[in-house]
């Protein structure tokens, strides 16, 4: 696995999660603790530009990130899609249940548009 940037922190241990590319060019965040009680790890999305908002998720308390697609053009090319940006814990906050009553998705959401 290659690192690529730090996210935040880890909410089980308070160590450094950094975002990882295996060689089968998925995108993994993973604490950096080898002692960390739950050995967290969790997938990222493959495709699109990852930036760090510096908010964290109230509910399982992970760092959230910014999920900016690419739209294809002709001759493999890409453009970011800023409208479709969407945000990410170890999953999408859009299948969160608590998702329209999140102040910290709002916030996320305000300073994308």
């Amino acid at each position: 696995m290659y690192s690529q940037m730090s996210i935040g922190e880890c909410p089980e241990c308070g160590d450094e999660l950094y975002l990882f590319k295996t060689k089968s060019h998925k995108k993994v965040a993973k604490c950096m603790n080898d002692d960390c009680p739950k050995q967290l790890a969790y997938g990222v999305p493959k495709r699109g530009k990852i930036e760090v908002t510096g908010l964290k998720c109230p509910k399982n308390h992970l760092p959230v990130l910014a999920i900016i697609p690419n739209i294809r053009l002709t001759q493999g090319k890409y453009k970011q899609n800023t409208k479709g940006i969407y945000f990410w814990t170890n999953s999408p906050c859009f299948t969160c249940r608590e998702q329209n009553s999140c102040d910290i998705r709002k916030e996320a959401q305000e300073d994308y548009e």
